[in-house]
């Protein structure tokens, strides 16, 4: 019985391993470790702030917010990129295709990721004048009024 046909059809998944984490992250990662403040949620989430592996920027990229597809295993990244003298993903939220996501499924996943690195919530409210939000924990502000990543 010849396997060849078979192989043929075979999705690349399933017959060769990828190069990338991508099926290994979530839904979003970002990288806060360009930042001085020491993240104390990043030890109990680490998934969250883990590298991309599977996508390369180009030392010519200059836009802040680009479409990636990794090229191990096909996947959609949006990216906010760090630009510095090597660009690096900032901030990655995974999407169906190169077309940018809804900007408040980008704020929500921020936010999101914002929470889970702090830590959650400290007691107090947040110092930002009129604000009845709770503060990040180690911070003076709320998720929605310290930027992140």
């Amino acid at each position: 019985m010849c396997l060849a046909p078979a192989l043929a059809r075979a999705p690349l998944s399933a017959t060769v391993s990828p190069m990338c984490n991508c099926s290994q992250l979530p839904f979003a990662v970002a990288d806060p470790e360009e930042r001085s403040f020491a993240f104390s949620g990043m030890a109990y989430f680490p998934k969250y702030f883990e590298a991309l592996e599977g996508i390369e920027l180009d030392e010519g990229v200059v836009a802040s917010q680009i479409s990636r597809r990794c090229e191990a295993c096909g996947q959609w990244w949006w990216i906010v990129v760090g630009l510095d003298e090597t660009p690096f993903p900032l901030f990655a939220l995974k999407t169906l295709n190169e077309n940018p996501p809804e900007p408040t499924l980008v704020a929500s996943a921020q936010s999101f990721l914002c929470i889970l690195a702090h830590g959650g919530f400290s007691p107090g409210r947040c110092r930002h004048k009129g604000c009845a939000n709770w503060k990040l924990s180690g911070r003076e502000l709320c998720h929605l009024h310290l930027a992140f990543p």
